[in-house]
This record gives structure tokens, sequence and C-alpha cells, in this order.
């Protein structure tokens, strides 16, 4: 039976697409998208670029706040948008909680800004905490920061 060119490349770009069918892992896209209105990638890059103070946020035995509860559950409910302003209000210091609830922030900020397709600053994010030795979410950081870039 005789296949066409098209479905031969359809069938081709299904099974090798970003390698997902191969290793079942998701990978880094190349495209980027137009900035969400209320964050650009210029500011989101300099808000990444502030976030080396997390490590010397004193630790704490307090409840998170309210703020970081919110972000946690629009996060679960795939609310993204407003997930990351929670969460980039929790690593940045806003919310006055303590440096385990601020390096979770981080690390959620970082699998947020990815599903809003900021590729490149998840992935800047993601070295950023992989770096960091007494980060909880070090190894799970360097597993996402170590993705193949596909696509584009």
């Amino acid at each position: 039976m005789k296949l066409g060119r098209a479905v031969w490349m359809a069938l081709a770009i299904g099974v090798l697409g970003c390698g997902q069918m191969l290793d079942n892992k998701p990978c880094f896209p190349s495209e980027t998208i137009e900035d969400v209105p209320w964050l650009s990638h210029r500011d989101l890059g300099w808000e990444i670029d502030a976030m080396a103070s997390i490590a010397s946020a004193p630790k704490t035995e307090d409840a998170p706040s309210e703020t970081f509860t919110r972000a946690e559950r629009d996060l679960k409910t795939e609310f993204y948008v407003d997930a990351a302003k929670g969460l980039l209000a929790v690593a940045r210091g806003d919310s006055h909680d303590g440096r385990r609830i601020r390096q979770t922030a981080e690390y959620h900020l970082a699998i947020t800004i990815f599903r809003l397709k900021y590729y490149t600053e998840a992935r800047r994010l993601f070295g950023i905490i992989a770096a960091q030795a007494d980060h909880p979410y070090r190894d799970d950081a360097h597993e996402w920061g170590h993705r193949k870039v596909c696509g584009g």
C-alpha cells in the first residue's frame, strides 16, 4: 500500500517532533510569544536577576502568606497569569514569606512562565535554581533546564 508524501511527513513529525514520543520529556520550544500585558520579557529578565537575594532571606517556620496560597491555587487550576503575578510577588519578597516559601515560589514561577511560553526566561530561572546548592528544588530545576530545544 502506498502512502502519500504528506502522510509520511505527518507521521515523521508526529513521531520525531520534539522527541517527546521518544523520551517522554517535554522540550523547550524555540519560538517566543508576545509579552503578557503586565509583564514584558525585559522586565521579567530584570526580576530574574534580582532573585539572587532569596538565598539571604531569613528561614522561618511561619505559615505561607495568603498571596502564596492564592498563587499556588491559581497554578493548580491553570490560571497561569494570575499564578505568575502572585508567585513573582512572593519570590520578590513582597509578601514577607520566609526563604523556603520564596524558593518554592521561585521554582513554581519558572514552571508558570514556561506554561506562559516565556521559554528563554524559564530556562534561565531553572538554571539559576539548579546552581544553588541549598535550593529544595535544585534537582528538579536541573532536569527542566537540561531539556532539549525543539521546534523553530
